[in-house]
């Protein structure tokens, strides 16, 4: 995803999702079947609002949109102690960018 820098301000999902899309447009080979996001230093929060923001546009896109959530091993046992379990909060990643 095209984001702005770390000691940028922040912006919206709706400018990511602009200059996202319009730099794969522009790049990506019509015969790609998939583009795959991983997170990028951004927080699951706002990967999944992106995600989901670029979902959402209504351009022509010849490719599918997708993520791969993967996470390190000490992320894991946090969110696990956090949440009580792991399983359900990615359900609820994908609720959020289904939506």
């Amino acid at each position: 995803m095209v984001t702005p820098g770390s000691d940028s301000p922040k912006v919206s999902p709706e400018v990511i999702v602009e200059h996202t899309v319009c730099a794969l447009q522009r790049t990506v080979p019509i015969d790609v079947p998939a583009i795959v996001f991983l997170s990028g230093g951004q927080s699951e929060e706002e990967a999944t609002k992106n995600l989901n923001a670029m979902n959402q546009l209504k351009t022509k896109k010849s490719w599918s949109l997708s993520f791969s959530r993967c996470v390190a091993p000490e992320q894991i046992e946090d969110m696990v102690r956090q949440r009580g379990e792991c399983e359900g909060g990615s359900r609820g990643v994908v609720r959020e960018v289904q939506s």
